[in-house]
């Protein structure tokens, strides 16, 4: 038998397959950017690390003595009273080697400790500086001093020669206290911002 026919009928159509757009589904939104991975390529460099210095050599507590003395004395005669022998020995800070800056002068100092893997010591960070103070300055260096701070070393080395024989004075040449014009009490080392192993003396 025939199917009636009708303007308004319409076959029933086959459902037509799912369509996979962009639309479809949503591309997913971050309120921010995954956290980067310790181990990524794109992680960010570590900062600075930061080495804490021994009390004896900051600039708020350090110990008042006169840099142009052997430090040896401090064990005995260090005012008010006389320094605990261990603090010398104690590491001054965390690093096999550190740089002092003294007048433009830049002083390695290295464990007096031969066991592996010795930091330096305050003891070591004191009698650096007292030998680096007794140098002698090379006339390069002298002749690079500008007339105002010749002037004033040549002061200071006078001072410093007073009490000497003429024959001794005649030979005895500038050195790097000088260069101090006679500000010879410690009063710590402070640290510069770019580098964790490098301190520059502070004196008054």
């Amino acid at each position: 038998m025939p199917v009636p026919t009708s303007p308004y009928y319409q076959p029933a159509l086959s459902p037509s397959p799912p369509t996979f757009g962009a639309y479809t589904y949503p591309s997913p939104s971050y309120s921010s950017p995954p956290p980067l991975n310790y181990h990524s390529r794109h992680a960010r460099l570590p900062q600075l690390v930061e080495h804490k210095l021994h009390w004896a050599l900051c600039q708020a507590s350090a110990l008042r003595h006169n840099v142009a003395h052997d430090p040896s004395y401090l064990a005995s005669a260090s005012p008010p009273a006389p320094l605990n022998p261990r603090v010398l020995s104690e590491t001054a800070i965390p690093l096999p080697t550190v740089t002092v800056i003294i007048a433009s002068r830049a002083v390695s100092v290295y464990p007096s400790s031969s066991k592996p893997g010795a930091c330096v010591s305050v003891a070591d960070v004191l009698y650096a500086i007292h030998r680096s103070l007794r140098q002698p300055i090379p006339p390069q260096e002298v002749s690079e001093l500008s007339p105002v701070e010749l002037q004033a070393a040549q002061n200071t080395y006078y001072s410093r020669c007073r009490g000497m024989e003429r024959i001794a004075q005649r030979e005895e040449p500038l050195r790097l206290v000088d260069l101090l014009h006679n500000r010879h009490t410690f009063c710590g080392l402070l640290p510069t911002p770019d580098s964790p192993d490098i301190y520059v003396l502070s004196v008054s």
